[in-house]
């Protein structure tokens, strides 16, 4: 009777798969630290040159949502709550949200189990409360009448 070994080989998949993982866990804390220090360092209010401008501001005036979130997030790393507030008032939420689902999937790779609860699906009547929350914005801040002027960056 001849005994069979069965020796688990690593497959070119699971190699690339280790490989990407390190990547990940390594250069998200790099690019983080470096895009820090970058957006600490240089006030994108000042020094418009070295920051992308919104394309949609560009071709038509207009505001989107996303507008005034690199002059917050420069004001929030200088602790200057009212400032964020005055250049993207949706920017704390939203950097909230982004940031616990990003160190959930991190912590989620780093430890291999959950850390952080994440939810399996969001309900639907929260991405349809988003989606309006962030058209209603969007809309208002274009309003050139003062309450709403308020809302531009």
């Amino acid at each position: 009777m001849s005994v069979i070994s069965i020796e688990k080989v690593d497959s070119p998949k699971s190699a690339a798969h280790k490989v990407g993982r390190l990547f990940v866990l390594v250069g998200a804390p790099v690019l983080s630290v470096i895009g820090f220090f970058y957006i600490y360092n240089f006030n994108p209010a000042t020094q418009k040159n070295l920051f992308f401008a919104c394309p949609l501001n560009q071709a038509t005036g207009l505001y989107c949502p996303g507008c005034g979130n690199t002059r917050a997030l420069h004001a929030l790393v200088h602790l200057d709550l009212i400032g964020m507030l005055n250049y993207n008032f949706l920017f704390p939420f939203v950097f909230l949200i982004l940031g616990w689902l990003l160190a959930g999937e991190y912590l989620n790779l780093l430890f291999g189990h959950r850390v952080l609860w994440l939810p399996k699906r969001a309900p639907a009547i929260l991405l349809i409360l988003f989606c309006f929350v962030v058209t209603a914005f969007t809309i208002l801040r274009n309003v050139p009448v003062y309450p709403f002027t308020i809302l531009a960056p």
